[in-house]
């Protein structure tokens, strides 16, 4: 495990009795007594202060890495405290769970003026579905409970997770929007099967939740997605599909899975620009690639007659560029300017 793990391991534990006692409902993991925990901390951490920045827990030293990781410490600690990846994820993903929980309790509230109350909050929400994420299948289905608790709709610390995760403040997204932009796939089907979500629901801005899973590039939600028949061209307010979404971030085996699905290549968002376009201005070469072997027009214009092969050049994608004349792409095309492409390439 990496340094940054082993201090957030240390400063989780600072937490671990006070959860305990607030969380009853909560699966319990051993995580070993904290009398040992608060005698390891002793000496190892410090709090950084400097009047300026808000205080801050770091390792005392460099060498304090070394120590934790060397065989006397495990001679010393190591039938208490386990510091093994695994556990470590599994008791951080279980503390962040637990700390997130606390805002089920009318005592906890979060707000912009209560923030600094909850000192580890803004890493329990960024971070705990990532060690959720690293455990194992064993550990993930033994807090699969209490984490569906924590995404309950319209409950406080649900609430609580929205603000600190976004930090905007505003009206909340749907647990299974944050799922699936999340990628937490496991949560996605409880809530798609056990609860009984709608699959298309949108946003404000007319995303779905394919539209999410697609842009992060989260596969195999993506895939459970589409078993449940969420709608694959359905485009946002912009025109976005999730193909043009997928196809903008490189995210080929999405595109893949979203054309063997029959997604339509050659749909345009409002400014008229096709997968074909944003790949080629991105640079994903894998995906053009695949998007010409499914027909994509290689001549398509956007509103202002901007083919595939104008973005490839502006954007130095010259691999791109080679590929897309290869396939017959046509280079005395005419821009909205009345430039050939040769012509506007040597003016740009």
């Amino acid at each position: 495990m990496n340094w940054q793990m082993l201090l957030h391991s240390v400063y989780l534990t600072l937490s671990s009795t006070f959860l305990n006692q607030l969380n009853p409902f909560t699966t319990q993991i051993d995580v070993g007594g904290n009398s040992d925990s608060f005698k390891v901390l002793e000496g190892l951490i410090v709090i950084k202060n400097d009047g300026w920045a808000k205080p801050s827990i770091a390792l005392a030293h460099s060498s304090v890495k070394d120590y934790i990781l060397s065989l006397h410490f495990q001679r010393e600690f190591g039938a208490s405290i386990d510091l093994t990846k695994d556990v470590s994820h599994r008791f951080i993903a279980q503390t962040c769970v637990r700390y997130l929980l606390l805002f089920s309790d009318a005592n906890h509230s979060m707000t912009k003026d209560t923030l600094s109350d909850y000192p580890i909050s803004l890493y329990a929400a960024k971070y705990w579905l990532h060690h959720l994420q690293c455990c194992d299948k064993r550990d993930q289905k033994a807090l699969f409970p209490s984490t569906m608790h924590l995404l309950q709709d319209g409950s406080s610390q649900y609430a609580a997770l929205y603000q600190l995760q976004t930090q905007l403040w505003g009206e909340p997204i749907s647990p299974l929007c944050m799922c699936s932009e999340m990628g937490y796939t496991e949560g996605v089907r409880s809530l798609l099967t056990d609860h009984n979500k709608s699959v298309n629901q949108a946003i404000k801005n007319g995303r779905t939740l394919l539209h999410l899973a697609s842009e992060e590039g989260h596969l195999e939600v993506v895939q459970l997605l589409i078993e449940h028949n969420a709608s694959i061209d359905q485009a946002t307010e912009d025109g976005k599909t999730p193909l043009l979404l997928a196809s903008e971030q490189g995210h080929l085996n999405i595109v893949q899975l979203l054309i063997e699905h029959n997604t339509s290549v050659n749909q345009a968002d409002q400014d008229g620009r096709t997968a074909l376009h944003l790949a080629s201005k991105g640079g994903h070469l894998n995906i053009v690639q695949l998007l010409i072997k499914h027909n994509a027009s290689v001549d398509q214009g956007d509103k202002v007659g901007l083919t595939a092969l104008h973005f490839a050049l502006l954007h130095d994608h010259l691999d791109i560029a080679n590929l897309l004349i290869k396939h017959n792409t046509s280079i005395n095309q005419l821009n909205e300017d009345g430039k050939y492409i040769p012509e506007w390439w040597e003016s740009g």
